[in-house]
């Protein structure tokens, strides 16, 4: 609970920061008027659209939601031109009606401003007769977006939860759950970024995503990306279709899960894939850092020229397809800079000397079947910010398997290794390969420790507690916040079937007692 009671004190101090600093403040509440002042939490606005009104030109203004409200805009929230606003939330919902996809746009945010949103979900927000950007629409300087939510948004066109047409997008410890773009021009199921336009071009941009994500997205056919892409489609805007000004993307951190194509004939080429690479910047640098990519098409690079194109500490599986696929072979690009990847997959025209004939210098190894990464099948969350999939065995091929830093490494100009997993669990000796780093004492293991009353570990879908002293243990299994959900005496061992649990996933507070000692453990057994 350390790590969580730390996350609690970073966001009242950042609230008391950003109070401080902040030229205006307003407070939005269920039970508040838009008759009021909105200065106060006695004098609160009841709608954010309300709130955003207020917002003056250049002046910067934050914007405190209650904890835990929930609030329905069935309109769309502007933020004109030039504004410099923080949103701040804890737990708190901003829907667009009661059923998902059939809402408004939720919030759009105009030329020039700079933007941070913290602690909201984002929920039924939809766009319609091809215009992108579901829940949020993005045409300004920086846009910050932390701790979020986005579930169930669609747009008709690109970007069924974000869509940018600014300079810098920056996503980090968010979640985006069933978000979906239906058109067949689109660009980017969940997230698009194509950067600001003009003549003469404007300084390029950036989309950097950290510590997020992306379950259960859905993207149309012919959509260049089923959850990210950089190509612009917006009709009748004046930008040609497939516009990018982007030349920095980072992705460290995050879980690609059961995200989907719509399926049928596609006129992608070389494919659909999570992550569609194409009409970019020749210049764009591309960091793709300890993901994990979990039956995933993950990539798609259909050209890439002349900035490095960075793989590492990413697991990369998918039985039934390609993970990884190119228009063109390594002769006829610049090969990928690789180091320490996983992969269980095909690779099409991916014939870089990293992948294939110097991979065991580059740390990349193949595996045929997925029991060998002993990568869980089913996402948790308990006190993650967000989705991740554990390592459920100390066997696991991706611990201490990774690279743990890249100073030195020829194609590397500074350290892209994250200090933590996208839990913002630290790392546990050698970095892990993938998104989640492996603690012992938080997973079911079979061995016996010393000095231990017992161990806990998961075998045939059932959870085994083997007694290693002589005494009778009195046995405990509570959820994080303290409800007790299962007791037993152990005598020499003790099988608990799933079935037995109430709730059996996600991380679970085992306590044993022999009557003078008492121990207790977190596991994830199930």
């Amino acid at each position: 609970m350390k790590r969580i009671f730390s996350l609690v004190c970073l966001f009242t101090v950042g609230c008391l920061l950003s109070q401080v600093f902040a030229d205006d403040v307003f407070y939005v509440m269920q039970n508040g008027a838009d008759t009021n002042s909105g200065t106060s939490q006695a004098t609160a606005f009841k709608t954010l659209s309300k709130a955003v009104s207020m917002v003056a030109y250049d002046t910067p203004t934050t914007i405190y939601m209650e904890e835990g409200a929930d609030f329905n805009s069935p309109a769309t929230i502007q933020l004109g031109e030039g504004r410099k606003l923080a949103i701040v939330g804890n737990n708190t919902t901003v829907r667009s009606g009661d059923n998902p996809y059939f809402g408004q746009r939720i919030l759009t945010l105009g030329t020039s401003t700079e933007v941070k949103i913290t602690g909201i979900t984002f929920r039924n927000g939809c766009t319609r007769g091809g215009v992108p950007g579901g829940a949020i629409f993005f045409e300004g300087t920086r846009l910050e977006v932390d701790r979020c939510t986005f579930i169930e948004n669609e747009a008709n066109n690109s970007g069924g939860a974000i869509a940018s047409r600014g300079k810098d997008l920056i996503v980090t410890n968010t979640v985006f759950h069933k978000n979906r773009a239906q058109s067949g021009y689109g660009w980017g199921g969940v997230i698009y970024h194509c950067g600001l336009y003009g003549n003469p071009l404007p300084e390029p941009g950036s989309l950097i995503i950290r510590n997020c994500s992306f379950t259960e997205n859905q993207a149309h056919t012919d959509t260049h990306g089923d959850v990210i892409s950089f190509g612009h489609a917006y009709r009748d805007s004046g930008i040609p279709n497939g516009y990018t000004n982007v030349t920095y993307f980072e992705l460290v951190n995050c879980l690609f899960k059961d995200n989907f194509n719509a399926g049928g004939q596609t006129n992608l080429r070389p494919g659909p894939a999570e992550i569609y690479f194409t009409e970019t910047r020749d210049d764009m640098a591309v960091n793709i850092i300890n993901n994990t990519f979990y039956k995933s098409k993950a990539l798609a690079v259909p050209f890439y020229f002349d900035r490095p194109f960075r793989l590492v500490n990413n697991v990369f599986y998918n039985k039934d397809a390609y993970v990884i696929t190119c228009s063109s072979t390594s002769e006829e690009r610049d090969p990928f800079i690789a180091y320490n990847n996983v992969v269980i997959g095909e690779m099409i025209k991916v014939d870089d000397p990293a992948f294939n004939a110097e991979k065991e210098a580059y740390g990349n190894r193949t595996f045929a079947n997925y029991a060998d990464i002993k990568l869980a099948t089913v996402a948790k969350k308990d006190d993650s910010p967000v989705y991740y999939l554990p390592i459920t065995d100390e066997s696991s091929v991706l611990i201490n398997a990774g690279l743990s830093s890249t100073a030195g490494k020829e194609g590397f100009d500074k350290e892209y290794i994250p200090a933590t997993d996208m839990r913002g669990v630290a790392v546990q000796g050698v970095k892990d390969i993938g998104a989640f780093e492996f603690i012992l004492e938080d997973v079911g293991i079979p061995a016996v420790e010393a000095k231990s009353l017992f161990s806990i570990y998961s075998a045939n879908g059932s959870a085994v507690v083997r007694n290693n002293g002589g005494e009778a243990l009195d046995l405990q299994i509570r959820l994080l916040d303290g409800r007790s959900i299962y007791r037993a005496k152990v005598g020499s061992e003790l099988t608990i079937g799933k079935s037995e649990l109430e709730v059996p996933g996600g991380v679970l507070i085992v306590t044993v007692s022999d009557g003078k000692v008492s121990q207790t453990r977190k596991v994830i057994l199930f």
